[in-house]
């Protein structure tokens, strides 16, 4: 018996192979892959080389199958199944079916917006799934993390007109800002005045490190400033500092109404202009064309349009605004 290489091999043979044995013609199995008579010879002459046996041989009957050709014939069908099936199933993905991990970098206020809903959204329609919430590390890294593999969806806020190569975005929803004080907070009343704004004390909330946000570059416009007396990494904490002290935080829409359904908190307002911010998806071009994710953006897409629609329409519940008279002075 001889020794087959499958490095060796052209694998364009395994088909004719396939075809010699059922057929037990050249002719035929030539006429079957559209291939003249000699090509189907030459193919036959080559099998034979790599297989080390005649594999069909001439009878009375006909060609013949040899022992070795009717072995190799069932694991090669099979094998030539498997690959059509592949090849034909890629770009038809079926959910219910499917199985598979997706692992998404993001920041805690991304994580707060999405995640329930992207559990919810799998165990309903694709229950052998899984997906993984990584922390975002900054963007750079996180790019290198897409090109490497090590995630596969990143969700953040920003513009990345400057991602690298390879690199594609889709923007989700646009984003404000509000601001963020405690129910019955001493030094504000109904309006939020620039004034006011200035004298309270201030949580920032700093991803990246740092003393700085939007708001003192905005302030800085007006020749004005600020006292941050808090820095915190992540924005889920701001909110429940806020609802115990005298402070005030300046954050994202999304984030802000729906906590303050679950906390004391009223929100006001900013009295001045900031630029508005927008959510995005990233990914890398390794896995754009693959049905999987595809699929899987596709649903963080219609979540990310079921968020705007609740917080353009009110339904996320939107605490009071309690009238809070100014103390007395003297």
């Amino acid at each position: 018996m001889g020794f087959m290489n499958i490095n060796d091999m052209d694998l364009n043979l395994l088909r004719a192979l396939d075809v010699l044995v059922r057929e037990r013609n050249v002719t035929r199995a030539g006429r079957a892959l559209g291939l003249s008579q000699p090509a189907m010879s030459n193919a036959l002459t080559r099998l034979r080389q790599v297989t080390g046996d005649q594999l069909l041989v001439r009878s009375p009957e006909g060609m013949l199958p040899t022992p070795r050709a009717l072995e190799l014939a069932e694991p090669v069908r099979q094998a030539l199944a498997l690959l059509s099936r592949a090849i034909s199933e890629h770009g038809s993905f079926v959910p219910e079916r499917a199985t598979g991990n997706f692992r998404i970098a993001l920041l805690d206020h991304s994580a707060f917006v999405f995640m329930p809903r992207i559990v919810k959204r799998l165990a309903a329609v694709a229950p052998n799934m899984s997906v993984e919430a990584v922390a975002w590390r900054g963007d750079d890294l996180n790019y290198r993390e897409l090109q490497a593999g090590e995630i596969d969806l990143l969700l953040s806020v920003g513009s990345f007109s400057e991602a690298p190569a390879g690199i594609y975005r889709r923007r989700l929803f646009g984003d404000r800002f509000v601001c963020l004080v405690r129910e019955g907070h001493p030094g504000v009343g109904e309006e939020l005045d620039l004034a006011t704004y200035c004298a309270l004390s201030h949580i920032l909330v700093s991803p990246r490190g740092g003393r700085r946000g939007i708001v003192d570059d905005a302030l800085d416009a007006r020749g004005l400033s600020r006292r941050v007396a808090v820095v915190v990494p992540h924005f889920m904490m701001a909110p429940f500092l806020v609802a115990q002290t005298d402070f005030i935080v300046t954050i994202s829409e999304y984030v802000a109404r729906p906590l303050g359904a679950l906390l004391p908190l009223v929100f006001h307002e900013p009295p001045l202009e900031f630029a508005k911010g927008s959510w995005f998806q990233l990914w890398h071009e390794r896995t754009h064309y693959d049905p999987a994710h595809k699929w899987f953006r596709d649903q963080v897409a219609a979540l990310a349009v079921e968020v705007e629609q609740e917080i353009e329409s009110g339904r996320c519940p939107r605490p009071a605004r309690k009238p809070v008279r100014p103390r007395k002075r003297g």
